[in-house]
């Protein structure tokens, strides 16, 4: 039986990229792996957000304990966290109104807009059959990722606790 291994942020950046240089020499990559990179680049940002909050809230916890915290945090959760702090969605739960204010104009701001266009274009990428992506605009995702990823680990630590509150806090309204 194969060793479970937890799922890497940092592999996934490399795989859309990988797949989008796939056969650079001879031509624009096919379709399909332009969409699994933006699937991909998108699911590094998942995760890593998703790990980094359960790390948060559980810091003390075993690793397995924490991935499987982690697995908890829904894209729709996540999500709509990212569009309350993106300015994306109004109308907040009043409890959470003044947490949001406090990213105004912080690189968490800027990590939650990147996951909210991640998300749609993945879901352009997974499920629209007419949808064209070009190899520079999957570059441009996957860029945009790997720069939302390390704003994430490197954004002052209020930031990222408010942060991780709300998505703890969106998942628990569900």
């Amino acid at each position: 039986m194969p060793t479970a291994v937890p799922i890497d942020p940092a592999r996934l950046i490399d795989v859309a990229r990988q797949l989008a240089h796939h056969h650079a020499g001879a031509g624009r990559p096919r379709p399909v792996w332009l969409r699994r990179a933006v699937s991909s680049s998108y699911y590094a940002l998942f995760h890593a957000l998703a790990r980094q909050t359960a790390e948060h809230l559980v810091p003390n916890a075993c690793p397995q304990h924490r991935l499987q915290l982690a697995r908890t945090f829904t894209h729709a959760a996540l999500k709509e966290a990212c569009e309350w702090i993106s300015g994306r969605r109004g109308n907040p739960p009043q409890h959470a109104r003044a947490l949001i204010t406090t990213l105004s104009g912080t690189s968490i701001e800027d990590v939650a807009a990147v996951l909210c266009d991640l998300q749609e274009a993945r879901h352009r990428a997974d499920y629209d059959h007419l949808a064209s992506f070009s190899k520079a605009a999957v570059l441009g995702y996957i860029q945009d990722a790997d720069e939302a990823i390390q704003k994430l680990s490197a954004a002052d630590q209020t930031h990222r606790e408010t942060l991780f509150a709300l998505v703890a806090l969106r998942t628990a309204i569900r």
